[in-house]
């Protein structure tokens, strides 16, 4: 609506950015922080893989190991209650 009512290139010379009221290093800054934190989380975890279909497809291998071994327990108790 600003931008509308702003026609005449005088008035569009007027209109300037809000001013940031922190340095670009401020920002700069904590974008390192965020990627360092990603870092030391990535290392807790042992997550070594940077390629998110790589982790994808670990993450499907490992879902179906445990849903197998769910599925071989169960059987296990079925077989127990039938003794």
């Amino acid at each position: 609506m600003l931008v509308a009512a702003l026609t005449r290139p005088s008035q569009l010379d007027t209109v300037a950015p809000p001013a940031c009221p922190k340095e670009p290093s401020f920002y700069e800054a904590k974008a390192k922080q965020a990627q360092e934190r990603v870092e030391v989380e990535r290392k807790r975890r042992k997550i070594s893989e940077v390629d998110p279909t790589m982790v994808f497809d670990k993450w499907q291998r490992a879902k179906q190991t445990l849903m197998d071994k769910h599925a071989s327990v169960d059987a296990t108790k079925q077989n127990m209650q039938l003794l």
